[in-house]
């Protein structure tokens, strides 16, 4: 046997400790130089733009030999590419073209329903009321106008059927509407027997018409009025030669009995409003003025003057003037509500500046809100109670009488949006 000193064998596991510890070093100085090399890579990579471009084109065709598979889409340019409109978009041929009606709820519910009339025994609506309904049939193009003033078409199947509790789809689901922009109303297609104008107007009091055919034309999300950024749209209808446009649909004029008094001698040309169009200001000023003074201009004009805005004031409604029956329901900051007949302001001419149809008392500074009516019978969404901006679940009609055009209101809730009952 091998007999070692103590000493001998420290010296020899010395000298293997030295040795291993030399070869770890030299790994160390290896690495140490290999990402120092992989380090000015990647330095030079971000300091030329060709070079990143070398990486980016090398990474992708690694990416296309792995995982690429025959295109199955064609691209082309924008002039190339094909235009669908609702009137020339592929139609279902599965579903008839039967009648229906579209709505558009203040909830900014869109939704489609057989054209029967009022179901039996039916209940008032929760939630919310109707400000635009359009009797259409299935396979007819809906125009959506928003308060950019943008259009929006699709056929009338693509809205979802109202049904049970469901009563259709929010309008941003249908229609590509952008944060903050909301669809104002819902727009028919008017026959081609008739010469159709779409009357637009803005906050800011201008007032422009656009004819049917571009109307109808515009591209999808395509603007067809010119506003600035402070400027929003506020209504939009059909303004026709001898029909009516009730909400967003268009009819004949049909004087319904319930509604006019049978001795009132009614012109039909402008019993619901075709003649002439309502303005009402957040002052307490209403507008009445002929709808042929408004000039039809191209999408991108900006219109022309409507009214004559006091400093601070803007437009907060617009309609057609129904003068057999047409009111205009105001409501203040004070929570005072008011009806007043169209008939009873008088027809000016347009960039004029309207007549007060509320007197504000002390408490009062401006109208909250407003609506024109083609008649008194309107359904209302209320504030609560005890928070006025909050809305009430149950809505319920205007319980006020017509009064003279200058007088004051009643006190009533705090009124925050308006239009027909939904059953």
């Amino acid at each position: 046997t091998l007999t070692l000193s103590e000493v001998q064998a420290t010296a020899i596991l010395d000298m293997q400790l030295r040795r291993l510890t030399a070869l770890e070093r030299e790994k160390l100085v290896v690495e140490l130089a290999e990402l120092q090399a992989e380090i000015a890579g990647y330095e030079a990579i971000l300091a030329s733009p060709d070079r990143r471009y070398e990486v980016l084109e090398a990474e992708l065709d690694d990416l296309v030999s792995r995982l690429g598979t025959p295109r199955r889409t064609r691209i082309v340019s924008a002039e190339d590419a094909p235009r669908f409109t609702a009137q020339t978009a592929p139609r279902s041929l599965e579903l008839g073209d039967d009648p229906c009606i579209l709505t558009l709820s203040t909830s900014a519910l869109v939704g489609r329903e057989l054209d029967g009339g009022t179901p039996p025994n039916a209940k008032l609506g929760r939630h919310d009321v109707l400000i635009a309904e359009v009797h259409t049939s299935n396979r007819q193009p809906v125009t959506a106008i928003t308060d950019l003033g943008r259009a929006f078409s699709l056929p009338a199947f693509e809205i979802p059927e109202v049904a049970g509790r469901g009563r259709g789809a929010a309008s941003s689901e249908l229609f590509s509407v952008g944060r903050g922009e909301r669809v104002l109303t819902l727009l028919g297609t008017p026959s081609p027997e008739v010469s159709a104008h779409l009357l637009l107007a803005t906050t800011q009091g201008l007032l422009k018409r656009v004819t049917a055919e571009e109307c109808l034309s515009t591209k999808d999300g395509a603007a067809l009025i010119g506003m600035d950024s402070s400027d929003r749209l506020v209504a939009a209808w059909w303004a026709l030669d001898g029909t009516a446009a009730h909400g967003g649909g268009v009819r004949r004029a049909e004087v319904d009995a319930a509604e006019v008094d049978p001795e009132v001698e009614i012109d039909s040309s402008d019993a619901f409003g075709d003649g002439d169009l309502v303005l009402v200001t957040s002052d307490a000023r209403a507008l009445r003025t002929a709808v042929a003074a408004v000039s039809v201009q191209g999408r991108a004009a900006r219109g022309v003057l409507g009214i004559k805005l006091r400093p601070g004031a803007r437009v907060i409604a617009a309609g057609p003037a129904a003068l057999a029956a047409g009111v205009v329901l105001s409501c203040t900051d004070g929570d005072i509500n008011k009806l007043t007949s169209v008939a009873d302001i008088p027809r000016q001419g347009r960039a004029s500046g309207g007549v007060r149809i509320t007197r504000f008392r002390g408490f009062e500074t401006m109208l909250w809100f407003a609506h024109v009516s083609p008649s008194a019978d309107i359904c209302c969404v209320f504030g609560q109670a005890d928070d006025g901006s909050k809305p009430d679940g149950t809505p319920r009609g205007v319980d006020l009488e017509v009064t003279w055009r200058d007088g004051i209101g009643t006190k009533g809730g705090r009124v925050l949006a308006a239009g027909k009952a939904r059953w």
